[in-house]
């Protein structure tokens, strides 16, 4: 049940602009996709929306006290030039 509020606050987000949709994930809308005790977020790779995908993780950790484990977490990205692999790279990923 919780993912579902983290999926809430995803689509929040993504629909005022503060995190831009994966180029790929207009048709249908794919914001996430939710395992067991994984989640993938799907966006358009720019520093701006991941810092609007951790503020979103801070406010669901806030919401529910489960954190995100930034030691077990991967970011892949295509199509970036290295300024803006920089940029990611700051938030800790």
């Amino acid at each position: 049940m919780a993912i579902e509020v983290f999926g809430e606050l995803l689509k929040s987000r993504l629909t005022n602009g503060t995190i831009g949709y994966h180029p790929l994930g207009h048709n249908p809308a794919i914001t996430h996709l939710a395992f067991a005790y994984d989640v993938m977020i799907f966006f358009d790779g720019s520093a701006s929306s991941l810092q609007g995908i951790s503020a979103t993780l801070d406010e669901f950790h806030l919401l529910s006290g489960l954190a995100m484990n930034r030691d077990k977490t991967s970011i892949f990205y295509v199509g970036l030039n290295l300024q803006e692999v920089n940029n990611i790279s700051l938030f800790g990923f």
